[in-house]
Parts: C-alpha cells; structure tokens; sequence
C-alpha cells in the first residue's frame, strides 16, 4: 500500500528534468553550434532513458501477472517470490542502470562540451 505512494517520486522528478531541458534547449538553440547539439542530443537521451523506464517497468508487470496468475507458472498461494525476482532483475537493469549511464553521459557531455566538442550518445533514440 505504501509502496504506491512512493511511485510518483522518481516519475516527478525525471519530468521536472524534462522540463527544464526542454526550457533550456530554446536558449541552447539561439546560442546554435555544439550547445544546440548538446542539447539535442542530452534531451534525446532523456527521453530514451524514460522509454527504458516504462518499458520495465511493464515488463515487470506484466511478467509477474504472467508468472502468478490463473494458468502461470507458480501457484497462487506464493505469488510473492517472483517479486524480488524480476523487480532485481527488469528494474534494476532499466532504473538503475539507466542511471548509472546518464551520469556517466553526463561527465562525458561535460568534458567534451568544456573543449567546444559535440557528445552523441550512440545509444539514445533520436527523437529531435
């Protein structure tokens, strides 16, 4: 039950960064150059990072409505060892190891942004 509570905390702030990406790329577009590119592809990364999230934390779901419901694998009397299963396995590899990879990015974005260069993350979606 309070778990639920705690869902909108990562959610909110992901969207605040969002947010203040989106309102930071109009300035990043007028100044044109690498910071237009930085921005773009920082903002794509966002985005792509949230898709990852979402898409766990389905599969999550789903996998656990697979697994303990009528006709899955596990009886209905112990649904709860699954739990720790795929959280560990499907959200820890999409949350915290998208997290993970974001700060990496973002030393990375920074260094080279420092020495006037671009940072494409080969692994974001190109969604602008």
């Amino acid at each position: 039950m309070y778990l639920i509570l705690c869902v909108p905390v990562p959610v909110l702030s992901w969207a605040a960064v969002v947010i203040v990406e989106f309102s930071l790329r109009g300035s990043a577009r007028r100044i044109g150059g690498p910071a237009e590119a930085n921005s773009r592809h920082a903002l794509n990364w966002l985005l792509t990072w949230g898709l990852i999230c979402v898409v766990t934390i389905a599969l999550h779901f789903g996998l656990l409505f697979a697994l303990t419901g009528d006709g899955g694998v596990i009886r209905a009397e112990d649904p709860l060892v699954w739990v720790p299963i795929t959280s560990g396995i499907l959200l820890g590899v999409g949350v915290i190891g998208g997290g993970i990879t974001t700060l990496v990015f973002m030393i990375l974005g920074a260094v080279r942004a420092a020495s006037g260069r671009v940072f494409h993350p080969r692994i974001a979606i190109p969604f602008l």
